[in-house]
């Protein structure tokens, strides 16, 4: 296996089965896995197979955002969009072995739509059925920090 630094692959290396707790390559490793499913999320969009949401003034175009091991997802809702997202899930975890949980997990509609839309896209995913704001690495994510809007 090698992994493309800045643009350009590494050297051939092995891979192993299995990772150890205490490794301290453990979370190089994870990261490593979980690039792959930013790749399927990239191409998905890509193929538009899923449709990503914009932001702000300028119209940023945000799919997906990764921290650690949370991956947050903006999509426009709609049922193909939203059925090819969980087939990508599935796809990934297939080939990484990893699994999503999905009772951790929790939709959130933001935006104008229907009120219940969310519930029956949780109910697809078999997650949480949430509403702004809500708590995300310390941050009320549609909340308001320090008086302003986040």
């Amino acid at each position: 296996m090698s992994v493309l630094v800045n643009g350009s692959p590494t050297p051939q290396f092995g891979v192993q089965k299995e990772l150890r707790q205490r490794d301290l390559l453990s979370p190089f490793h994870f990261n490593i896995v979980v690039e792959g499913l930013n790749s399927l999320f990239l191409k998905a969009a890509s193929m538009d197979l899923i449709k990503d949401e914009t932001f702000g003034d300028n119209e940023v175009h945000i799919s997906h955002l990764q921290f650690a091991d949370d991956t947050i997802l903006f999509l426009k809702p709609e049922v193909e969009y939203i059925l090819n997202v969980k087939r990508i899930l599935h796809c990934f975890e297939l080939v990484s072995g990893l699994r999503t949980n999905f009772h951790k997990s929790c939709m959130v509609r933001v935006g104008r739509g229907k009120s219940n839309d969310s519930a029956w896209w949780a109910s697809i995913f078999k997650c949480k059925n949430a509403s702004l704001p809500i708590p995300y690495l310390g941050f009320l994510l549609g909340g308001r920090q320090g008086g302003k809007p986040f």
